[in-house]
């Protein structure tokens, strides 16, 4: 399972999201199931661009869900 900031609005279009036609930018791999999730964000992203966080299984490659991020 992996953390993914997406650019995009609404991220439950999965043939769209799945097929990595909407920009993204891995932050890591989820570092457990409950509690506090701290990522560094690359230097140089912007942020205007990305609207969610994705948490995605490479292995599978699916989306098991998302959520938009707070300013």
């Amino acid at each position: 399972m992996h953390v993914l900031l997406i650019a995009a609005d609404d991220a439950q279009d999965n043939d769209n999201f799945l097929k990595g036609n909407v920009e993204r930018i891995e932050l890591g791999k989820l570092k457990g199931n409950e509690g506090d999730q701290n990522y560094d964000i690359p230097a140089g992203t912007d942020l205007a661009k990305f609207h969610r966080i994705a948490i995605y299984c490479v292995r599978f490659n699916a989306n098991f869900g998302t959520a938009p991020l707070e300013k």
